[in-house]
């Protein structure tokens, strides 16, 4: 794509100037005049690169800088706040509201996104996605793949569960929350994300032997909490056009 980009761009007449601060190479350190003459060379070479890609927009047209620009922004948003520790109490609270997570089910309803066999890196992308815009159940069909089961179960048991997709599946499916996409969980079949509907709970398991979940899931949606709040900051600069 970019092979013949020394010829088709020929020196400037306006030369960028890169100020470099050898003190903030050496951060205190002692170096002789040769080793820092490398270091400065080494900063001078990222510099001139960084420019040039800038140039070339490759942050807007490269797919893998676009990527990591795009994961490093969302660790950027994700951590404009520190996640409040919680106290036993609220713990419990968190617990007593989402009483059907922490319970004995004896079946349950749910939706599916079927992937096959894409890599995990890929598998993890679309789940994020769908976290991030928080989209609910209804979307499925336009992410799946073609899959020989039903993509909405409902009121499935686990042994039925597991005489269909296995038993670490059934077990991992029977511990997920209720109202978000969750995953990746494999089966023989390939890749799957997960949307429980609904919860037929028996009895609650004492808070002490889920504690550890309880804490896990109400971290999870503090962290989900400040990255929507952050981003729906962000986006007000913003307007959408649909042309």
């Amino acid at each position: 794509m970019y092979g013949y980009y020394d010829i088709k761009n020929p020196p400037q007449t306006n030369i960028y100037e890169i100020k470099i601060d050898p003190k903030t190479l050496i951060q205190n350190k002692k170096v002789d005049k040769a080793y820092l003459n490398v270091l400065i060379q080494q900063k001078f070479y990222k510099e001139v690169l960084l420019n040039e890609a800038y140039a070339l927009n490759l942050y807007k047209t490269d797919p893998i800088i676009t990527k990591r620009l795009l994961n490093k922004m969302d660790q950027i948003i994700a951590n404009t706040q520190k996640v409040h520790e919680p106290t036993e109490d609220e713990l419990k609270k968190y617990y007593h509201k989402n009483q059907s997570d922490y319970s004995v089910v004896s079946s349950l309803s749910f939706t599916q996104i079927f992937l096959g066999d894409i890599s995990n890196e890929e598998a993890k992308e679309k789940l994020k996605m769908l976290q991030r815009l928080d989209l609910n159940a209804s979307v499925a069909p336009y992410f799946s793949q073609k899959f020989s089961h039903p993509l909405v179960m409902q009121n499935i048991s686990f042994n039925d569960i597991k005489k269909i997709y296995g038993n670490y599946f059934a077990f991992k499916l029977f511990l997920y929350k209720k109202g978000r996409w969750q995953g990746v969980l494999q089966s023989s079949f390939g890749k799957h994300l997960i949307y429980i509907t609904e919860k037929n709970a028996i009895n609650p398991l004492p808070f002490e032997e889920v504690q550890e979940r309880v804490y896990n899931d109400f971290i999870q949606e503090q962290r989900d909490k400040i990255w929507f709040d952050s981003f729906k900051k962000i986006s007000k600069n913003y307007k959408l056009k649909i042309e």
